[in-house]
């Protein structure tokens, strides 16, 4: 924390590692707007039943009996 601030952010395994030797292998994303980016799409996916129950029937998933 800096200044009573938290940041946050995505990071990669060569990043934590210390290891990254290349600035393509590490990098640092910020959290929130990543999140943000991902949100509406996944809200959007999951708020589709049809395309759920279709996804599901389409599988053909054993059932727990």
């Amino acid at each position: 924390m800096k200044d009573e601030r938290r940041y946050r952010y995505y990071v990669s395994r060569q990043f934590i590692q210390g290891k990254a030797v290349y600035a393509r292998r590490d990098w640092r994303l910020p959290a929130p707007e990543t999140e943000g980016i991902v949100a509406v799409p996944a809200r959007q996916i999951l708020d589709d039943q049809k395309a759920i129950l279709d996804a599901v029937q389409g599988a053909e998933l054993a059932s727990n009996r």
